[in-house]
């Protein structure tokens, strides 16, 4: 209990809560729409690899934001969910990612891949880097679109 509380107190620099730096929100929109494309594919391993790269952009985003660790997995585990409200569903995301890099032959269905992907949204949305679509008077700009 001691160690993840000296973890928590080293994680969040309070300055970068929430706050996007423009390059870096630039180049997570640009990732995010090739894994839009990726998610579009009629082919499988295309899905899988919208979801590594979407774990990826995860991982980069929180270190540049300065949170700490090795993995993203570390990252996550010190992520208070009122920042990242969609933290449990991210991890769900990030050990579907574990079972595609481990075992890329396994087969996972689109719908499990398309949540997945939603959670990956959600936290960009919640960390400030995609802009939600009530910020906006466009339509929503999901990563992936069911029909």
């Amino acid at each position: 209990v001691s160690k993840r509380f000296a973890d928590l107190n080293r994680a969040v620099p309070q300055q970068e809560k929430g706050v996007p730096l423009t390059s870096k929100a630039e180049d997570i929109n640009t990732v995010v729409g090739h894994i839009r494309d990726l998610a579009q594919s009629p082919n499988a391993s295309d899905w899988h690899m919208a979801i590594l790269r979407a774990d990826a952009a995860l991982e980069d985003l929180l270190r540049h934001m300065g949170y700490e660790g090795v993995t993203l997995a570390d990252r996550l585990s010190i992520m208070d969910p009122h920042v990242m409200p969609s933290l449990d569903k991210v991890w769900s995301a990030h050990r579907l990612r574990n079972s595609i890099a481990h075992d890329p032959l396994q087969q996972h269905s689109k719908e499990i891949i398309l949540a997945a992907l939603s959670s990956y949204e959600a936290a960009f949305r919640e960390l400030g880097y995609i802009r939600s679509q009530d910020q906006t008077n466009e339509p929503p700009d999901e990563i992936i679109r069911t029909t």
